[in-house]
């Protein structure tokens, strides 16, 4: 009797719950979903050892290896209402974690798989294959990844889930997972699509937040600077108004590094400065606002040459990049400037090897992810060689073929900005 009349109180918990996340009060979101996961008789478990994590890691993927698309799509519906609301708290307990804590997403998004592949498919079951799809692109497998996150589309599909979840599934499958394997401005265009279905079902969530990765991805991809300053500043107006802080406060920070990179000044009727965003991120435990503020900072001091402030911000972005287990497309940015300042670094200071190892990384790293993209990121990893080879050995070698093969990639694959830089 107890547990029926506890499961009777589950809506109004859950609805607590994603009130306070959207509130920006994560802690007590958390202890939230947290208290109802453990009343259902879940054992939460928010960190693994190293060995541990893998183990179940690998242990998952096997099982997915070897089911099929088909027969993932053709599993049975899960039709008991405790198990249907352990997968919503499950869930809506990551989406607090990754304002947080990312990294204990990991555990959580493995107890999600596994309940899925125990217990079979419910509302939530879309989610829970792109996010474990997220999870395994951050761990350098993109292709079972991206195979998760086009699983997860087809899911929402047969499962009638498109009105309530294409907004969600856009911003997590796209945002998340095939920046591995797709262009960054199709991706773009993928997040304005999944703004305006957010906007038409109600999500406003999930539409803000696919409208933060179009202006990410639009900034990055090269969009005209008044351009992408003037539709950040325009949203973030709009999302203070509704009281929408965390998305917010993202397109903020696109919208001052928008302003500084044209030397121009901040609208003067803004009562917010670039600092406060840093402020904000802190005092909200919000680490990947704060990647993205250090990251604009990165690249303001290579692109106007202020050496004073290159190795500060690269020290910064270094130590916080290396803390992070989920890789996110702008932290390879992020790394990109860092290589270029690395090696802009060494040819100032000769006989130092610090600096030369960090550039040498940042080719490795997106050397990586080009084998997987090149679109995305060829163009990068010629620029990083031709600057490791002028700090060595100067135009000796193939340097001015390296600049060359930059330019025409960042030109092919319409990365104006960067096109620009080589």
């Amino acid at each position: 009797a107890n547990s029926r009349k506890y499961e009777h109180e589950l809506p109004s918990l859950y609805f607590t719950a994603k009130t306070l996340r959207e509130s920006a009060l994560y802690e007590e979101a958390k202890d939230c979903s947290l208290g109802v996961l453990r009343n259902l008789g879940q054992h939460v478990v928010t960190l693994m050892n190293n060995d541990s994590l893998v183990t179940r890691i690998q242990k998952t993927k096997s099982m997915l290896v070897i089911l099929d698309d088909a027969a993932i799509l053709s599993m049975k519906q899960v039709e008991e209402d405790r198990v249907i609301w352990t997968m919503k708290f499950y869930l809506e307990l990551i989406y607090t974690l990754q304002h947080m804590q990312s990294s204990k997403m990991v555990t959580i998004s493995i107890q999600m798989m596994d309940m899925t592949l125990n217990n079979g498919l419910c509302c939530t079951s879309p989610l829970a294959f792109a996010i474990f799809g997220y999870l395994i692109v951050s761990l350098g497998d993109p292709f079972l990844g991206y195979r998760m996150g086009k699983l997860a589309i087809n899911l929402m599909r047969k499962l009638d889930l498109v009105v309530d979840l294409s907004s969600t599934l856009t911003s997590i499958v796209y945002g998340l997972i095939s920046w591995a394997h797709e262009p960054f401005q199709s991706i773009a265009e993928m997040h304005l699509a999944g703004h305006s279905s957010g906007n038409q079902s109600g999500d406003v969530s999930a539409a803000g937040w696919n409208y933060q990765q179009y202006l990410i991805l639009s900034f990055v991809s090269g969009e005209k600077l008044p351009t992408v300053k003037s539709k950040a500043l325009s949203f973030a107006k709009t999302q203070l108004a509704q009281k929408q802080k965390p998305v917010a406060y993202n397109a903020l920070s696109i919208y001052f590094h928008s302003c500084a990179l044209m030397g121009s000044c901040p609208d003067k009727s803004f009562q917010l400065k670039e600092d406060d965003i840093l402020a904000h991120a802190i005092g909200a435990s919000n680490s990947d606002l704060q990647v993205v503020y250090i990251i604009h900072q990165l690249m303001r001091s290579y692109v106007f040459k202020r050496y004073d402030e290159m190795a500060k911000n690269a020290n910064s972005f270094h130590e916080m990049a290396n803390s992070r287990k989920l890789i996110r497309f702008f932290f390879l940015i992020g790394t990109f400037y860092e290589g270029l300042i690395s090696f802009s670094m060494a040819r100032r200071t000769p006989g130092t090897d610090d600096w030369m190892e960090r550039g040498n990384a940042a080719i490795t790293t997106l050397s990586q992810w080009s084998s997987f993209c090149m679109h995305n990121f060829e163009n990068k990893v010629l620029l990083l060689k031709a600057e490791r080879n002028f700090a060595i050995d100067g135009d000796a070698g193939n340097t001015d073929s390296l600049y060359r093969d930059s330019i025409n990639s960042a030109r092919q694959h319409k990365f104006a900005n960067e096109e620009a830089i080589a």
